[in-house]
């Protein structure tokens, strides 16, 4: 497998993220998909379902593993109001890497060989 030995950490959550980490995982690459603590991942229980697993949840998912992390986001404090506070470009990896417990040196070092898209 040509990207055997590679290890990705899955990050997204609406479809294009899952089926890019899956190709990378259908090429030998270790995919470890973070899930929020509080839902997971939604698709786990959108029907047609499939050994009690969402179907499209499986097709997408097939081959990773699955960590559940809770990252705080600051939602918005106005009510009716929609939008949240999103982390810039790495700094949601820079997060769930300080709260798995990785120091300052080790992440900048990870940010080193980090592609973020």
């Amino acid at each position: 497998m040509p990207l055997k030995g590679i290890k990705v950490l899955d990050l997204s959550r609406l479809l294009p993220g899952p089926f890019a980490s899956q190709i990378l995982a259908d090429f030998g690459a270790e995919v470890i998909k973070v899930e929020d603590t509080n839902e997971g991942d939604y698709l786990r229980d959108m029907p047609p379902m499939m050994d009690k697993l969402g179907a499209f949840f499986c097709s997408i998912n097939r081959g990773k593993k699955s960590i559940k992390l809770g990252v705080p986001v600051k939602l918005s404090d106005t009510p009716g109001q929609t939008s949240a506070e999103a982390p810039g470009p790495g700094q949601h990896t820079d997060m769930l890497l300080r709260e798995l417990g990785f120091s300052e040196v080790e992440i900048m070092e990870l940010r080193r060989r980090q592609i973020v898209a």
